[in-house]
């Protein structure tokens, strides 16, 4: 008779029916169980590497936690800002907003008719914008040399590369 390949799990079967096993199936249950001890792991090196990956997890939890403590933290500063300002707020101490200084009507004119009512990137007529060269935020004024006409697109896409 030639060779037959038989999978462990076919063995597992005929096993499990009550089915006298062959010796070459014998060996086949055998080997299995070789490859999964190794597999498993067992010996000094498996239980070098068990621990390592104990460890890793524990560090892995310990940053987690850490991560936790300052999302808590971050969140009872904001919960504290909040209060004090409702607190000013009821005694009509709180702070004014930040009121933007609008641009002076004369150089509106100047910049509109520099750049001929287009846009300066385009040449859009429609849907223009003042735009500032130099933001406020970051220092600009509101001068003639620091302000352009944009169109709200063009406007759009230089304000997501300042």
């Amino acid at each position: 008779m030639g060779w037959l390949y038989t999978t462990p799990n076919k063995v597992r079967a005929k096993q499990a029916r009550g089915e006298p096993l062959t010796r070459h199936e014998q060996k086949v249950l055998e080997r299995d169980e070789k490859l999964h001890e190794r597999r498993a792991g067992s010996g000094e090196k498996a239980a070098e590497r068990r621990a390592r990956s104990g460890e890793k997890a524990a560090e892995r939890r310990a940053r987690s936690d850490a991560k936790a403590a300052e999302r808590k933290a971050k969140i009872a500063e904001l919960q504290l800002r909040v209060e004090e300002r409702k607190a000013k707020a009821a005694t009509g101490e709180s702070e004014p907003p930040f009121v933007r200084e609008a641009i002076p009507e004369r150089v509106r004119h100047e910049v509109w008719r520099r750049d001929e009512g287009r846009c300066v990137e385009c040449g859009s007529r429609a849907r223009l914008e003042f735009d500032h060269i130099i933001p406020v935020s970051q220092g600009g004024s509101n001068t003639t040399r620091n302000l352009e006409l944009r169109c709200e697109a063009c406007n759009r896409r230089k304000g997501a590369t300042i």
